[in-house]
C-alpha cells in the first residue's frame, strides 16, 4: 500500500491536466500513487489521461464516470476507493512544488495530534 494517494478530479480541464499530473510525478516523496477520476469530461482530457498513461511509471487507476455527476460525487468514490494512509486532493488545474508531498508527510509524522495539513497557493499565468 502507498502511503499517499493523490486524488485528481478533472472535468473539461483536458489543457491543465498533464501538467498536473506530470508535478504529481515530480515530486521527491516517491510511495505515492495517483486516483484521477475523471467526470465525464467533453473536451480533450480522455485524450491526454491515454497519452499520460502510456507514458507514467507511477502507480495510477483511472475511474471515468459515464455521466457528469459534480466534484461532491467524485469526492464520495474517493473517499470509498482510498486505502493509503494519507489522502491529498489536487485540481486538475494545479501544479504541485516538487517537495509539496515530503512537506506534508513530514508535518503529521513530526507533531502530534495532527489531523489536517494544507499549503498555500501560488498564482502563475
Amino acid at each position: 500500500m502507498d502511503d499517499v494517494t493523490c486524488v485528481v478530479l478533472n472535468y473539461n480541464y483536458g489543457r491543465f491536466l498533464l501538467e498536473c499530473l506530470r508535478s504529481i510525478e515530480n515530486q521527491s516523496y516517491n510511495d505515492l500513487s495517483i486516483l484521477l477520476i475523471d467526470d465525464n469530461s467533453t473536451d480533450e482530457s480522455l485524450g491526454v489521461i491515454d497519452l499520460w498513461l502510456e507514458t507514467t511509471d507511477i502507480k495510477a487507476r483511472v475511474i471515468r464516470k459515464p455521466s457528469n455527476c459534480g466534484v461532491a460525487h467524485s469526492y464520495n468514490i474517493a473517499r470509498n476507493l482510498v486505502t493509503s494512509k494519507f489522502i491529498t486532493f489536487v485540481d486538475s488545474d494545479d501544479r504541485l512544488l516538487p517537495d509539496k508531498t515530503q512537506r506534508q508527510v513530514d508535518a503529521f509524522t513530526d507533531a502530534k495530534n495532527v489531523v489536517a495539513v494544507y499549503s498555500d497557493v501560488l498564482r502563475f499565468g
